[in-house]
């Protein structure tokens, strides 16, 4: 039971994911780390409710003693919160990296250039710069972490609580600047 339960929450975080991504796609203005955590309710809900029904009913028509057949329900239900859990775990870092990747955006402008080639000056250049932190600060401003004030950008009390334990975890692990 804990592999059928495994199997439904792997279609559940498939579900998830490309709901995300057509979500985001379709409303780009959208808030896009709040449509994740309601998918991600959505996503849990609907595989525990998936895993109990199906191996209710799996339970229902075997020849199984009663006392087993209330346990397996429960094992289903597990092994799909589990697999639903560990995918988005997977899931978010690899769409925000693929998102909001500074590198990545640097090599689709390399690559969208007419010879494939840039120079330093174009890439570091404020054309370049402004059509990389728009959107970024963009996001930040909805997500509630930045808010403009006078042409200047503020970190908001989230925000600094999202530095503060950004700076913890770069201690933590001796990142240097950029790292």
């Amino acid at each position: 039971m804990l592999l059928t339960g495994a199997l439904i929450g792997a279609v559940w975080v498939g579900l998830l994911a490309v709901t995300h991504l057509v979500l985001t796609a379709w409303r780009p203005g959208l808030n896009r780390s709040r449509v994740a955590s309601r998918l991600l309710l959505l996503a849990l809900a609907g595989a525990a409710g998936t895993a109990l029904l199906t191996a209710q009913v799996a339970a229902d028509t075997s020849v199984t003693a009663a006392a087993s057949a209330a346990v397996h329900p429960i094992l289903a239900a597990i092994g799909a919160l589990v697999t639903v859990l560990c995918g988005f775990v997977l899931y978010m870092p690899l769409y925000y990296a693929v998102v909001s990747s500074l590198s990545g955006q640097l090599l689709i402008r390399l690559d969208e250039a007419p010879d494939g080639r840039l120079s330093r000056a174009t890439l570091a250049g404020p054309e370049t710069l402004q059509q990389i932190l728009q959107p970024r600060l963009g996001s930040m401003v909805r997500s509630g972490l930045l808010h403009e004030d006078g042409g200047r950008w503020c970190a908001t009390a989230r925000g600094r609580r999202t530095a503060a334990l950004f700076r913890a975890v770069k201690a933590l692990w001796r990142l240097g600047p950029g790292g």
